[in-house]
């Protein structure tokens, strides 16, 4: 009796670790991950820009624009998550005319394999001559989302 509650305590054990690996990566679903943000800072959607943030990157950049607004994180998100004017006009339109989104959006992306928790995406300039790459992160948060603040480590 004792050995077939052994093996049972150790089959329900390998099924617990198995259902917790999560789900497989769909490579080209994460790879637009970081174009789709791109894209929607270029064309100055930028609710759905602070849509495929991860919550890290979220809650990093609330915290910075907090400091230099002198307000709470609270207000700060709260008008981040309700796409206030203020913040378009504030953050959204200077990081637009900074980031240089015109130039992500041209990139090639293609996923290349999992690091520390993360997906990793390389990208590339097509007209590049250097051949040089950028790693960008990218997370599973209930759809695939742009590690902003992780790749760049604001």
């Amino acid at each position: 009796m004792t050995r077939i509650r052994a093996y049972g305590l150790l089959l329900a054990f390998v099924l617990l670790i198995a259902s917790s690996a999560g789900a497989e990566v769909n490579p080209e679903a994460a790879a637009q991950a970081p174009l789709k943000f791109y894209q929607a800072v270029n064309a100055k959607n930028y609710a759905a820009a602070w849509g495929l943030l991860t919550e890290a990157s979220k809650s990093r950049l609330t915290i910075l624009v907090a400091e230099d607004a002198k307000q709470t994180p609270a207000e700060i998100r709260n008008l981040f998550d309700s796409s206030d004017p203020r913040i378009q006009a504030g953050f959204w339109d200077s990081f637009r005319g900074s980031a240089k989104p015109e130039l992500y959006v041209t990139f090639a992306y293609k996923y290349t394999g999992d690091k520390a928790g993360s997906h990793v995406i390389q990208a590339s300039d097509p007209g590049s001559q250097n051949g040089k790459t950028l790693d960008l992160v990218v997370k599973d948060e209930g759809g695939y989302k742009f590690g902003l603040v992780e790749t760049y480590g604001i």
